[in-house]
């Protein structure tokens, strides 16, 4: 399965583990108030507060509590199989 990931305004393609290597180090090492997007399935963000937050659309997301890498990756999958 592959990902579109809105990194700057460009698509860029993600694998499955190129994708789960980047939710890892946005975890680790995004900054609050930023996040992205997947095309055509969800979006990732860090809360100011630095909490990660995920949903379908930038208005639906909600707070993830105590959620890994492996979790948020599963969910996206799910999304995406959906969507298609």
């Amino acid at each position: 399965m592959e990902f579109l990931v809105n990194a700057g305004g460009l698509l860029i393609k993600h694998d499955e583990e190129q994708l789960i290597s980047l939710i890892a180090q946005f975890i680790n090492e995004g900054k609050p108030g930023c996040g992205f997007f997947i095309k055509g399935v969800g979006c990732i963000a860090k809360h100011e507060d630095g909490q990660m937050m995920m949903g379908r659309t930038i208005e639906t997301v909600n707070r993830l509590f105590n959620k890994t890498s492996d979790d948020i990756m599963h969910t996206v999958k799910r999304w995406a199989s959906e969507a298609a």
